[in-house]
């Protein structure tokens, strides 16, 4: 399917109906718990900004939870992959690829492309973030956490079908401060992480916050000797806060993060082989064995090229007998930390983050501009399916083609290289490797007026413009599909999927408005209108093209999408109890 076809299966639409009741008791399942003072119970106040201005969390009419920084180190929510423990509805998955699917009631982003777009969005200082790398490392010097359920869009500078997480850091203040902290654990772990506030004017204020974090790799490769899984990573940020006035708050954050691990995308894979070699798996249990490889593309073409160009005539060695699997009698250690594989997987990551946050306000009116850039690399390599084969092979070897086939091993070529033009390694097993990368950046532009007046009606309206471009590219290399390349004389004799651009710019208008029937009682009523254009440009290479032709030009295309969205509800403070809520909300999101 092209990117142009603008088909149901493209355009992804969430509706949702909610009915809460927010009681004071129900604040300790948001991270806080009651504490006695006096021999009565008390709520700690969480201040969110989830309808982008402060209120306390108690008195939010959406399903949201909060976690501030004493609520995360209470609840050890250190990473986003805590918050599945301690938040309903959702789930996190790290994917084998360069993103993530963080799902909200069961809304996410299953497809694997370039070009998608998650069902929850993440924001940083209120920026949407569409490659987030917030998910690698550990939460340091953040206010809070905010995790929204349900569509959302009126109120966000991008829209999302499941809901939105928002890290917020802390900013710096008039007050000199700081901490530091130090730990060390098993697998020589060490960590350390700060924090210093430097007031440095009546108007002026500087924050410098950082995180170090190493540890050895907790699964042993047998075949290498070296343990694999291991941490390298640390985190820095700065920032700048200027206030001129009571009316007017400007703050520049800046956030870098970088990692250089043997984490493993993915490990240890459990398989109950099938025999027969109809299917790779059995369906029936799990076990310590390796997937029977004649039920591979890979080793169904090491198997049958050779019988098929022989009964041409074309003379090509049967390296692979029919009937044969590569990989039996592969070892599979029969312990979930314990791996044999060829290559010890390698994960090197940077991200760059910065926002100009920029608040002032003019009598019952406060403009507010939040000015984001994002700029991440990934390059991540493991074990395709974790096999260990044996040595490198310095045998005997029959010319063929140009090329060069070992009498008893099979090749695996180095990625960018031709048919035996660059063997990273010669095996009698079904072996190989993969490589996954991605460079991507974006900026965004938000700008949003907030009424603050006395009587019943209150407005809050923005517009939004998003721009970025992602590189992403998956590559395999295997002993059967280079055996391939060389018998057939093609190229690529590997698997590449290759995407140079991946570009989405969106633009939206949206707003609420709010009236008081009550003191007590209050409506609200949202709109949203988005323009999204996208377009790809890519390729999917395996063993297309003769040695010596050019391979196929990339596919280039572009479409583009609009969509009004809102919501509307209201909240009522019933008086039942202490901060007692109850709100009723329809709402509709979309994504492109």
């Amino acid at each position: 399917m092209k990117l142009g076809e603008r088909t149901s299966r493209q355009r992804a639409t969430a509706l949702a109906s909610a009915v809460g009741l927010t009681l004071s008791w129900a604040q300790q399942s948001r991270g806080q718990e009651a504490q006695p003072a006096g021999g009565e119970n008390t709520i700690d106040r969480v201040v969110v900004t989830a309808q982008r201005r402060e209120e306390d969390l108690i008195d939010v009419p959406i399903a949201v939870s909060a976690f501030d920084e004493v609520a995360l180190e209470r609840r050890q929510i250190d990473q986003a992959m805590d918050l599945q423990l301690n938040v309903p509805n959702i789930a996190y998955t790290k994917t084998n690829f360069t993103s993530s699917n963080f799902q909200i009631r069961g809304i996410g982003v299953s497809s694997v492309g370039a070009s998608s777009d998650s069902g929850v969005e993440t924001h940083f200082n209120f920026m949407p973030i569409k490659n987030p790398r917030l998910f690698e490392t550990e939460y340091f010097d953040v206010e809070r956490v905010e995790v929204l359920r349900g569509p959302q869009g009126t109120l966000y500078g991008r829209n999302a079908t499941g809901g939105a997480v928002n890290v917020i850091a802390r900013k710096p203040n008039d007050k000199l401060g700081g901490s530091f902290e130090i730990g060390g654990g098993d697998y020589n772990e060490k960590k350390a992480k700060g924090v210093v506030n430097l007031p440095l004017a009546d108007t002026l204020a500087a924050r410098f916050a950082g995180l170090w974090f190493e540890r050895d790799g907790y699964t042993e490769n047998l075949f290498t000797g070296n343990d694999v899984d291991g941490r390298d990573q640390w985190s820095a940020r700065g920032s700048l806060r200027f206030t001129p006035s009571e009316q007017t708050d400007v703050v520049l954050t800046v956030n870098y993060y970088e990692e250089d691990s043997s984490r493993a995308r993915t490990l240890k894979q459990m398989c109950h082989a099938d025999p027969t070699g109809a299917y790779g798996c059995l369906p029936d249990r799990l076990a310590f064995e390796v997937v029977n490889g004649r039920a591979t593309l890979a080793g169904t073409l090491a198997e049958t090229l050779p019988l098929v160009l022989n009964a041409l005539g074309i003379p090509a060695p049967a390296l692979v007998n029919p009937g044969t699997n590569l990989n039996a009698g592969v070892l599979v250690p029969a312990d979930l930390r314990k791996v044999a594989a060829e290559f010890d997987p390698t994960y090197k990551a940077d991200e760059t983050i910065a926002t100009l946050e920029i608040s002032h306000s003019v009598g019952p009116y406060t403009l507010s501009s939040i000015t984001g850039y994002q700029d991440t690399m990934f390059r991540g390599t493991t074990d395709y399916n974790w096999n260990a084969a044996v040595a490198p092979y310095n045998g005997p070897a029959l010319p063929l083609f140009g090329g060069a086939i070992p009498l008893t091993r099979l090749p695996t070529d180095e990625f960018g290289s031709l048919n035996g033009s660059d063997i990273l390694l010669y095996s009698d097993r079904s072996t190989g490797y993969d490589l996954s990368m991605q460079d991507a950046d974006q900026w965004s532009q938000e700008l949003r007026l907030a009424s603050g007046f006395e009587g019943r009606a209150n407005v809050q309206v923005g517009v939004f413009y998003f721009d970025s471009d992602d590189v992403e590219s998956y590559q395999v290399a295997t002993t059967e599909l280079d055996y391939a390349g060389i018998v057939l004389q093609s190229y690529p004799p590997y698997y590449i999927n290759d995407t140079p651009s991946a570009s989405l710019e969106s633009s939206a208008v949206f707003g609420e408005l709010y009236y008081d029937m009550s003191d007590a009682f209050r409506w609200t009523a949202g709109l949203r209108w988005t323009h999204d254009k996208k377009g790809i440009r890519d390729r999917t290479l395996l063993l297309d093209e003769p040695i010596g032709v050019p391979v196929p030009a990339f596919r280039v295309d572009e479409t583009t999408f609009e969509e009004f969205t809102g919501r509307f509800g209201f909240d009522w403070k019933t008086g039942w109890g202490e901060d007692a809520t109850l709100y009723a909300f329809y709402s509709r999101g979309y994504k492109a």
